[in-house]
């Protein structure tokens, strides 16, 4: 994958994925700025600030700016991580120049008006009703708080009640000016273009942004020494599980390692927990395993919904692939079927060029480059079955575990007894 990359004087980053023979462009703008970045009592003002921005500029309203994108075929949104927020159009490319327009007019004018402020609460309040509504979302949580413990990684994206009631213009006035400087943002373009059109397009927009350092967020280094469980006893149809452990950086040279091991485990319905907690013994619809990837840190996490009356079962079948795992080395055409499922995935994600310009814009936002994709490929080839036992043992142990539970839990003392077991 070619990708050209250009930085303005200010400090702004542009990163061109060129893709010639695509109808469409996609363009994103990132800002490196997340719920990490927030003090405790301005959590969720970065959601908060990213709905804003769609609510209309000094020549535009939340209307037009929707219309505009809309009536050429094209999609806009956004959407805010612990590690930053992304604004994006995708369109025909022959309308990148309206993309670059509206997103930068988004970016540079918005009218942040005490009115949309306070109608923003309640709709904030009402996408956090709605989230609290779903098990599968609260258990994420839940799992986020124990395992992050006071660290701001382990609270909500969205914010708590009381910081979203607490929105005004000031204060958001002031976040923004001190996170959304050009040395915070980066412009993402995947499509048909050229490096020079697009700095020529971007410069006048590019010379308005807020002046400044890039932000900073603070580092988690605790040291987890015990199992760590939240359980909260709910009638629901279903007993909703999250477990995870400490794992992987996005800088960590084993990463690859645990991914593979990730998809192994449950990253596909041909993974061990999918046959073996769906297929074999029915107790879930759907059981998988992710990692989530921070600059400093990450996890490694299972989640399922389970059949109340077997909520013991699947937490014991759970575990004992986790053990077997470290004990026992994978199968070679195991460890193949994996490589070949996270390359095939990588190359398929690839023929978008939506997806594309997510990945470099996350890449240069986050880490300052772009991870060629031939690198990512070779070092996914080069996992050896050794390295995978090794990651397993590294990752999964009784001091490492955290569980959340939601429904019809066991006693924190079943579970306990079986993570000290791992």
């Amino acid at each position: 994958m070619d990708v050209d990359t250009f930085v303005f004087k200010n400090g702004a980053s542009l990163v061109y994925h060129p893709m010639p023979n695509m109808a469409s462009v996609s363009v994103g703008i990132w800002v490196r700025t997340g719920s990490r970045y927030e003090k405790d009592d301005t959590s969720g003002i970065s959601h908060f600030l990213e709905h804003l921005l769609f609510k209309g500029t000094r020549s535009r309203s939340a209307l037009q700016i929707s219309q505009e994108i809309e009536g050429i075929g094209g999609v806009l949104n956004g959407f805010t991580s612990e590690e930053y927020t992304c604004y994006y159009v995708k369109v025909l490319k022959h309308h990148i120049g309206k993309a670059i327009d509206i997103l930068f007019d988004m970016i540079l004018h918005p009218l942040l008006k005490p009115r949309d402020i306070e109608k923003e609460k309640g709709i904030i309040m009402e996408e956090l009703n709605m989230y609290l509504d779903i098990p599968s979302h609260c258990v994420e949580d839940m799992l986020s708080e124990i395992m992050w413990h006071d660290h701001p990684l382990g609270r909500r994206i969205l914010g708590r009640p009381a910081t979203i009631r607490s929105m005004n213009k000031p204060k958001i006035i002031q976040y923004m000016k001190r996170n959304y400087s050009s040395s915070n943002i980066v412009i993402a373009v995947a499509g048909q273009a050229s490096l020079q059109r697009l700095k020529d397009m971007i410069v006048p927009y590019c010379s308005r942004l807020y002046p400044g350092k890039q932000a900073e967020f603070r580092s988690y280094s605790i040291r987890q020494k015990e199992p760590c469980l939240k359980l909260e006893n709910k009638k629901i149809e279903q007993t909703h599980l999250a477990m995870g452990f400490k794992a992987c950086s996005r800088l960590d040279p084993d990463r690859y390692k645990a991914k593979l091991l990730s998809v192994i485990l449950g990253g596909n319905m041909s993974s061990r927990l999918f046959q073996q907690v769906r297929e074999k013994h029915g107790l879930a619809y759907a059981i998988n395993s992710h990692l989530n990837q921070y600059v400093d840190t990450g996890s490694f996490e299972i989640q399922t919904g389970i059949k109340n009356r077997n909520a013991r079962q699947a937490v014991e079948l759970i575990v004992k692939e986790l053990k077997k795992i470290k004990k026992q080395a994978v199968l070679k055409s195991e460890l193949q079927m994996a490589k070949e499922y996270v390359i095939g995935q990588i190359m398929l994600s690839m023929e978008s060029t939506k997806n594309s310009m997510i990945q470099i814009g996350e890449n240069m936002t986050t880490l300052g480059r772009v991870i060629p994709i031939q690198e990512t490929l070779s070092q996914v080839r080069r996992v050896k079955i050794s390295d995978i036992q090794e990651m397993a043992h590294h990752v999964f142990s009784s001091e490492n575990v955290n569980v959340a539970m939601m429904g019809t839990c066991p006693s924190k003392k079943f579970i306990r007894d079986v993570m000290l077991n791992i």
